[in-house]
């Protein structure tokens, strides 16, 4: 009995160095697969994947992949926009590139690359939720439904217990691009909202200070507190019409807290930059008011023209009566003064004096094109958009 058992521990133990040795190799061609699609840090995501799902552990990698992660692949390439390489490390483009161009695709790279919107590997960030919120999510886009929270669970009207404050969120790309999903020792990270950080939000609330929530200069007007407001925030933001956009303000005699408005209305500002300061607010022109005051201005000019015609006129009679008049004496009627001189000088100065009436001819008839051609509506300059309108 005792061989038996020995032998059966012997075979036991062999087995188990196989399996082993197996699970070994299978760790290695892992991390190699990984290492042909990310290189170095490819081939540690590769092996910690296989570590939890195979082992049930977390792998000696975990600290250096999540570093990769928060920091954003940290040897990130720019393209020639100047724009981070939305493939990670160089060392991946660089990877994938020669396995399109040479290779067959491993079924690392077919599963975790993301082609046809399929799975990819990207940080999945988890939302540090309310007890009142409810949350849906894909990756890194939420939709949340709750109370008025800007940041964190204690921001805002929510967080200070208001009720009439309902909210809600939607973000894509929560946490930008510092999004994570655990840190450095492993451990899981619940990710706030962040109107500074988070790549692209829609936030509407009943009740919230919407131009401090999201850092904004005032304007014209004050700025807003505990009234309803929605923001839209991204790196570019568009708004298309297909019939015209209106922006419009003073609708209502009350507010969405059953204040009254009052007789006043609020104003839109267009503020370049968040700065007031280095750019004051200016108000806006109104083109058909600006056309008058220039058609206006237009007829002074043309006046003005014609008072210098007149003026040119009387002294060219006063230079031809000078130039020709004489003196009666005892001796009778002298000759022109200068012995003729005058006469001499006037006939070089009449085309003097018709040049000059000419130069005013021209000027008048160019103020007048000038108001044709920028203060008519079928003027090729006209100053007035054809399409945009202000009050």
């Amino acid at each position: 009995m005792p061989s038996i058992l020995t032998y059966a521990a012997s075979l036991a133990t062999s087995v188990g160095r196989q399996v082993s040795r197996a699970t070994d190799v299978a760790q290695q061609a892992a991390r190699r697969a990984g290492q042909r699609v990310g290189g170095q840090l490819g081939g540690e995501i590769a092996e910690e994947a296989f570590e939890r799902k195979v082992k049930g552990t977390a792998g000696s990698n975990l600290g250096r992949i999540d570093d990769a992660v928060s920091e954003n692949f940290n040897n990130s390439v720019s393209d020639n926009s100047g724009m981070s390489n939305p493939n990670g490390s160089a060392e991946l483009n660089s990877a994938m590139v020669e396995q399109n161009q040479n290779l067959p695709p491993t079924p690392v790279q077919a599963v975790n690359r993301g082609i046809n919107n399929s799975h990819i590997l990207e940080p999945n960030p988890t939302y540090n939720a309310g007890g009142s919120e409810q949350v849906m999510s894909k990756g890194m886009a939420f939709i949340t439904l709750g109370r008025d929270r800007p940041t964190s669970l204690t921001s805002g009207y929510g967080g200070a217990g208001h009720s009439h404050a309902s909210a809600i969120d939607i973000v894509a790309g929560l946490g930008g691009i510092l999004g994570r999903e655990i840190d450095t020792t492993g451990e899981q990270v619940l990710t706030n909202p962040n109107p500074q950080m988070d790549s692209a939000r829609i936030y509407l609330s009943q009740r919230t200070d919407i131009d401090a929530n999201f850092n904004l200069v005032e304007g014209s007007d004050p700025n807003l507190f505990t009234r309803s407001g929605i923001a839209v925030k991204a790196d570019g933001v568009r708004i298309i019409g297909r019939e015209g956009i209106k922006l419009v303000t003073s609708t209502d005699t009350y507010n969405s807290q059953g204040v009254p408005t009052g007789n006043e209305i609020a104003g839109i500002d267009l503020i370049a930059g968040n700065n007031v300061t280095t750019h004051p607010l200016e108000p806006l022109v109104k083109g058909e008011q600006l056309t008058r005051t220039l058609k206006e201005l237009g007829s002074l000019l043309r006046d003005l023209n014609s008072n210098c015609k007149g003026l040119l006129i009387n002294l060219i009679d006063l230079h031809k009566d000078f130039a020709f008049h004489i003196h009666i004496g005892a001796t009778g009627p002298t000759t022109p003064p200068n012995g003729g001189a005058s006469l001499v000088a006037l006939a070089a100065d009449v085309i003097f004096y018709g040049l000059d009436y000419m130069e005013m001819f021209n000027y008048d008839k160019n103020v007048k094109a000038w108001e044709l051609n920028n203060l008519q509506e079928f003027g090729k300059g006209f100053i007035n958009s054809r399409f945009n309108n202000t009050n």
